[in-house]
């Protein structure tokens, strides 16, 4: 049996609240997207509960995009996911 990640939405990840600020850059792409907040302990809405594996993919107002690197500078408070699109 295989297990599937189930493919998060991202607006729908992150609190809002926080001293995190999240932001996303697109490969080839220049979408706009909404910044969020976030604290620190919901770093895991990047770890799959079911197969305990980082997210490798999640949507952005409803098309699915790869995750290719997640970037987190704790000086500045910011976390920047690194997506292209699927």
């Amino acid at each position: 049996m295989t297990v599937h990640q189930k493919i998060e939405e991202y607006l729908c990840l992150f609190s809002n609240t926080g001293p995190v600020k999240v932001k996303v850059k697109f490969e080839n792409e220049r979408p706009w997207i909404a910044e969020r907040q976030m604290h620190p302990a919901e770093i895991t809405a990047f770890i799959d509960p079911l197969t305990e594996s980082f997210v490798t993919e999640m949507t952005f107002d409803e098309r699915t995009y790869e995750i290719k690197k997640i970037e987190i500078n704790p000086l500045e408070k910011t976390l920047i996911i690194h997506a292209r699109v699927n």
